[in-house]
């Protein structure tokens, strides 16, 4: 199951609990870089997003899970990351 993005709070809890941590990832994490307003802030949030990237990257290519990777290159172009 791919990550729902975009939903209103009370419709992400209504799934809350069916996804993922990958999902998660998606859905919340890998988006918290672009929130940060100090700088100090970014930096840190520069540097964790590309531990997650990375992980992703790895983990997908582990599990044999091309399409995920695919998944992950669409939305890192999608934000402006790749």
């Amino acid at each position: 199951m791919y990550p729902v993005m975009d939903l209103k709070v009370v419709d992400y809890n209504k799934l809350c609990g069916t996804g993922t941590a990958v999902n998660y990832m998606f859905e919340k994490m890998l988006r918290l870089k672009d929130l940060m307003l100090t700088e100090s802030e970014r930096k840190e949030a520069a540097r964790r997003y590309k531990i997650m990237v990375d992980f992703l990257y790895h983990f997908f290519e582990e599990q044999g899970a091309e399409e995920w990777s695919e998944y992950l290159d669409e939305f890192l172009a999608g934000s402006g990351e790749k």
